[in-house]
């Protein structure tokens, strides 16, 4: 299930994946390495994203399982679709909370460093690396995906569901870097004004979940399991 709905939000995504990535899609070099195919050297640059996805959803989702041991997990799910409307309608904030991860500056630099580095090579294995490196650059669909495996609070769960959200882009990033153009600027123009309606109907979902309304896949009842009753001694 988990793969599906990641699998469902890489589709949703993957027009403004193509918009943002298309120009890296379309610059990879082609391989000299013999025996090989042109297609192979762009399907092992779409599987280092794919692998990239996995380990953050991993990660995002172990911290979540931190999360639901505290007994927080619907707490942080009202709080991060709370913090996606109001990233929407106040984009001041995004800017203040960027400021505060100057950090995050340098090591963007620097993996924008080691891509172009990569793109002057011509190997399959270096094919693998620039989309393992592309799964790190900043990328507001893939901050809404790991969003939500941080929510789903298992270490597995995540990782499907990030899986999910890779292969659903893969049939546009694929298809870009094979055809060797971008979207027009008019196509991206629309794509940008369905961000932000398919980012809000997230956040609202995620706030749907954390309500524990008993509403099946939207909001479902968070049993209270037994580790977490008293237990009464007579």
């Amino acid at each position: 299930m988990d793969l599906v709905a990641g699998f469902v939000v890489g589709i949703l995504g993957s027009l403004h994946c193509v918009a943002m990535c298309g120009p890296i899609a379309v610059a990879l070099p082609t391989a000299n390495a013999a025996g090989m195919s042109y297609v192979t050297g762009r399907l092992l640059y779409n599987t280092g994203r794919i692998i990239t996805y996995m380990l953050l959803g991993a990660l995002l989702g172990s911290i979540g399982g931190l999360i639901a041991l505290a007994g927080m997990q619907q707490a942080v799910s009202i709080a991060v679709g709370c913090l996606m409307i109001l990233a929407l309608f106040l984009p001041s904030i995004t800017v203040f909370l960027s400021a505060r991860w100057s950090f995050l500056g340098s090591f963007y630099a620097s993996l924008r460093t080691r891509m172009g580095t990569l793109l002057r090579q011509k190997s399959f294995l270096s094919l693998l690396l620039i989309g393992i490196v592309n799964g790190f650059l900043p990328c507001g669909f893939l901050y809404i995906a790991l969003a939500g495996a941080a929510t789903l609070g298992e270490i597995l769960r995540g990782m499907a569901f990030l899986a999910g959200f890779g292969l659903g882009t893969l049939p546009l990033m694929l298809g870009i870097s094979l055809i060797g153009h971008t979207l027009r600027p008019g196509i991206r123009r629309k794509i940008s004004a369905l961000l932000p309606a398919f980012t809000f109907a997230l956040a609202v979902l995620f706030i749907l979940r954390g309500l524990n309304l008993g509403i099946p896949y939207v909001s479902p009842q968070v049993t209270e399991t037994a580790s977490s009753t008293q237990t009464i001694c007579h």
